[in-house]
């Protein structure tokens, strides 16, 4: 069994497949840059997951999130919505 406090990512799993088609482009393009902010010592490394969970309380989460992309053109338009969303609440 898996000890969620000392690893709080594994919360995310249902979270995420519960939150709709787009949920999980959103959270990989907001991981994808919360490493990267790690790695060059902008954040630390127990910001990834806590700043992934604030994401979930964006007014603009659920629109995004619940859209079923239809093409590569949606996909990205979602990613690159997540990206921004992101390096915002990180204040770059």
């Amino acid at each position: 069994k898996v000890n969620k406090k000392k690893f709080p990512s594994i919360k995310l799993v249902n979270k995420i497949l519960n939150s709709g088609y787009s949920a999980p482009i959103i959270i990989n393009a907001s991981n994808e840059i919360l490493v990267d902010l790690f790695l060059r010592g902008k954040i630390g490394f127990l910001d990834i997951v806590k700043t992934i969970n604030e994401i979930f309380k964006d007014k603009d989460f659920n629109k995004y999130a619940k859209r079923k992309p239809k093409s590569v053109k949606d996909i990205k338009i979602i990613d690159n919505w997540a990206r921004l969303k992101i390096m915002n609440m990180c204040v770059i």
